[in-house]
């Protein structure tokens, strides 16, 4: 039985897979006057704190001066692991992350702390 349930599955794989390969059809025939885009906001994009004021400022990627001031805990981090000590490594790790994504922080809900999102793309 599981032999059977098991070459159902594939067979339904193979022939699903391969159904993409014939699903493309022309449907403008050539008179289309322009290629439409999907645009995903967010994918790629920094995140900024106060996105919609002329303040903004980029939280991530972090910058230069943000990873300089983390750079002593990955040190220590560093001599954690040389010295095969896990919880200097754990604690230096994680001194070093709270450094650099303190302002992509969460609450329970998965909501922002700080005022933080992507920068409001703008149609022209």
């Amino acid at each position: 039985m599981k032999k059977l349930i098991s070459l159902i599955l594939t067979l339904s794989m193979v022939f699903s897979i391969c159904s993409v390969a014939f699903a493309e059809q022309d449907e403008c025939n050539g008179d289309c006057e322009y290629t439409p885009i999907v645009y995903v906001p967010g994918f790629g994009a920094g995140i900024y704190l106060n996105p919609e004021s002329d303040d903004r400022t980029a939280v991530y990627p972090p910058s230069v001066s943000d990873i300089l001031k983390a750079i002593p805990d990955f040190f220590v981090a560093i001599m954690g692991i040389a010295m095969g000590n896990e919880s200097l490594l754990g604690k230096a790790a994680v001194r070093a992350a709270n450094k650099l994504l303190a302002n992509l922080a969460c609450d329970e809900n998965g909501e922002p702390v700080k005022d933080t999102s992507i920068k409001p793309f703008e149609y022209s």
